[in-house]
């Protein structure tokens, strides 16, 4: 394997990054003449991987987890949305809590098991107004959705919340389910309107988000669509039963549970509803979101897949 351009970008808030040591001895063991390259915060993710790509490496190890991978492929992209080195691969080193595309990727049989392959995906986007009022485009490779789905994220992102993983997030997913009142909303599909009152709205590219939680079975990342789940306005015993067949990756079929397959979609709303993409948070309603068919080589190492079944930076 050519190393000497390979860069990592680390990210030191990642869930299971609590070795610093053994992580970079590991990489420069695994990658001879590797760069490390170790933000201090995870906000400068991005920006580490745009001057690294600026400054000629075609090879970015993503360090980290879902939110780690998702601030790195926002790095990939210039202003204008196009590649900054169209040559450049992604490889994943998961250490986050969730690792949510890595283990969803290797689940369904989406990504090659040989080593050194890599293979290109579909990466999302999507436009909205940001916390600071401009509007924004954000690049996305697993889920992004509008209403309880961020209104979690935002609870388990917070810094005093301290402790990560299914079980916290489950229980800010039951509050926010109690407490989350549905919405109206113009969700516009490829050419189909629907207006309804929702709970939550989510753009798959991948299967699984929150640790797990299988939210669109049926999406693969290399189809060139988005799954667009709509979630209505489930009563709360329901909406339990609902969280639990998400947990157990069972079907669950409701008529306030809706499945779509697009390339485009938008969601129009009276009132702003939060977004998350990866488990980040990005902005708010109204947004356009669409897909970008096999967009970037994706590799992740065959001594990095441990993660199969269970264990958002």
């Amino acid at each position: 394997m050519q190393t000497s351009r390979i860069i990592a970008i680390i990210n030191p808030a990642a869930g299971k990054y609590t070795d610093e040591k053994a992580v970079l001895n590991q990489l420069k063991k695994s990658y001879p003449g590797i760069t490390c390259c170790i933000p201090e915060n995870s906000v400068q993710l991005k920006e580490k991987t745009e001057q690294a790509l600026a400054e000629g490496y075609s090879h970015i190890l993503a360090v980290g987890g879902d939110g780690t991978i998702h601030q790195v492929i926002n790095g990939f992209f210039d202003q204008k949305g196009n590649l900054i080195n169209p040559e450049a691969i992604l490889e994943i080193y998961p250490l986050g809590t969730a690792n949510d595309f890595v283990r969803s990727i290797i689940s369904t049989g989406d990504h090659p098991a040989t080593t050194d392959s890599s293979k290109k995906y579909d990466v999302g986007y999507i436009e909205v107004t940001d916390t600071a009022g401009k509007n924004i485009r954000k690049y996305f490779i697993n889920v992004c959705d509008a209403g309880i789905g961020a209104r979690v994220a935002s609870r388990v992102n917070a810094p005093s919340f301290h402790k990560r993983g299914i079980f916290k997030y489950l229980a800010e997913a039951l509050l926010c389910a109690w407490t989350f009142q549905p919405q109206k909303v113009t969700i516009e599909i490829d050419s189909k309107k629907i207006d309804k009152e929702v709970k939550m709205i989510a753009f798959a590219n991948s299967t699984t988000f929150g640790d797990g939680l299988q939210i669109a079975p049926q999406a693969h990342p290399d189809d060139g669509l988005l799954d667009v789940v709509i979630i209505g306005n489930l009563n709360y015993l329901t909406g339990l039963r609902y969280l639990w067949a998400l947990v157990r990756k069972k079907t669950f079929s409701h008529k306030e549970i809706q499945y779509y397959r697009a390339k485009n979609a938008a969601i129009d709303t009276s009132e702003k509803m939060l977004i998350e993409a990866d488990g980040e948070i990005i902005g708010y309603t109204p947004c356009r979101a669409g897909i970008c068919p096999a967009k970037l080589p994706i590799r992740i190492q065959p001594h990095h897949q441990q993660i199969k079944s269970g264990s958002n930076d």
